[in-house]
């Protein structure tokens, strides 16, 4: 149906034409059981009061939110004050660019945090002309480029083809609310500016380039090398957002070197981890990436206090097994957090000219000597120890100011694949700097947004 002119598209065969199904009669039982129930919530109105706070709850959450360029990252459709409609709020997301993001990848987005939601044109074809300011000739377009209800087709030609609607019921809640927020949040904000492998830098007044990009899900567990990742104020997406606790106590391989043993991979399709046993490959866990639970737990790490949920029971009995604990808990750090499990600062940084220096003196391979100070990312291009009087680095015109010298504890001894204990590397480390009379006893950096 166009706006000012009928059209309908018919099937081809009449028996395609009828909906599908016969209506469920026998509901009318349920209706004397339907209005006992509406009775004891208080009402038709009084329900409505409580669905419309938090359907305005949701609109003023949404209205606000933007990218990290001031792009806005929703456009609403329809709003108006509460006694000229219902408790729905209807809207598309749109990217840092300005483009639509597509209400199908918001559907399957939604899906992984439990959130139902309504998308497409809601069987109202003229709203969704209106609203999004679809010509007819553009409908009859969309028609012959085989857009047809109930499909994904849901931009063409850079126009959305529909929405997505949020409706709020007698059992929904202000929690339902920040689940839809953290949804957008990690799914659709969370893509700040990317960088990749070879990507260019600048440290002070030099040139450099990115080596290596390595992620940590799990704290203190093996890390991903990436091609491509995200810049987030907490830090890359996905680095130390997982720890495992026993006993009140923050794990690390510093004291359990079994950690070295548990595999991580991330599936950004599907949003799911998952924990390998590197001795038995077989023995695994998967477990979302993103979870919500009201019940929050904090955590230590390196004295400061963190939010963080406990995950499913089956992956915190798996990471028992492997580390042959008792009572070890998988814990997620809260959603809405703006710190990561990290020690001090968001992003660890290492250069590879001094890591070549110091892997010669101990006789480690470059990539090995790496691997033991665990760093987010690894800068070529730029001289030996320049890290000991760097004060800023800048990425694509993002300032990155060096917040300290990462003075490295034993956890460089470990051998990150074995989990034997070596403390050759330390000493050496701590001779080779004195030797040398560089400025503290590291070569690593740690460095945050500003």
């Amino acid at each position: 149906m166009l706006i000012d002119e009928f059209h309908s598209v018919l099937r081809d065969k009449v028996e395609e034409r009828f909906e599908h199904g016969t209506l469920n009669y026998y509901a009318i039982c349920a209706l004397t059981k339907g209005f006992a129930d509406l009775n004891r919530y208080g009402g038709i109105q009084a329900i409505n009061e409580i669905t419309m706070r938090i359907a305005k709850a949701a609109y003023e959450m949404l209205i606000q939110k933007t990218h990290w360029n001031g792009r806005p990252a929703v456009k609403i459709y329809g709003w108006c004050e509460p006694a000229q409609q219902g408790p729905i709020v209807t809207f598309n997301l749109l990217r840092d660019d300005g483009s639509y993001t597509g209400y199908s990848e918001v559907e399957k987005m939604a899906g992984l945090f439990g959130i139902d939601l309504r998308t497409g044109c809601f069987c109202n074809s003229g709203a969704c002309q209106m609203y999004l300011k679809i010509t007819n000739s553009q409908l009859l377009q969309y028609y012959q480029k085989g857009k047809e209800c109930g499909d994904t087709k849901d931009v063409i030609d850079g126009r959305p083809t529909g929405a997505v609607r949020i409706s709020f019921g007698r059992q929904s809640t202000i929690e339902d609310v920040l689940v839809l927020e953290q949804m957008i949040d990690y799914c659709f904000l969370g893509a700040q500016p990317s960088i990749d492998i070879n990507h260019p830098l600048k440290i002070e007044q030099y040139s450099a380039t990115i080596s290596r990009l390595i992620v940590y899900p799990v704290k203190s567990c093996r890390g991903i090398d990436l091609e491509r990742s995200h810049l987030t104020k907490t830090g890359l997406q996905y680095d130390r957002v997982f720890m495992i606790e026993c006993c009140g106590t923050t794990l690390t391989q510093k004291r359990h070197e079994k950690m070295c043993k548990i595999v991580t991979k991330i599936d950004e399709p599907t949003a799911m981890l998952s924990l390998y046993n590197a001795d038995d490959p077989l023995s695994s866990v998967e477990l979302p990436l993103f979870t919500f639970q009201k019940s929050l737990h904090t955590g230590i790490v390196c004295l400061t206090n963190v939010q963080t949920s406990e995950c499913a029971a089956a992956a915190s009995t798996w990471v028992t097994t492997i580390l042959g604990l008792s009572d070890c808990k998988l814990r997620r750090v809260a959603q809405d957090s703006s710190k990561s499990l990290s020690n001090e600062a968001p992003y660890l940084v290492v250069n590879e000219a001094s890591i070549k220096i110091l892997a010669d003196v101990v006789g480690l391979t470059i990539k090995e000597t790496i691997d033991r100070f665990r760093p987010n990312l690894v800068v070529r291009g730029i001289p030996p120890f320049l890290e000991d009087t760097a004060k800023y680095m800048s990425i694509d015109g993002f300032r990155f100011e060096v917040i300290k010298k990462c003075t490295r504890c034993e956890m460089i001894c470990v051998n990150p694949t074995t989990g034997v204990k070596e403390p050759q590397l330390i000493v050496a480390l701590r001779n080779f700097r004195q030797r040398e009379k560089k400025l503290g006893s590291s070569a690593i950096f740690e460095v945050a947004r500003v």
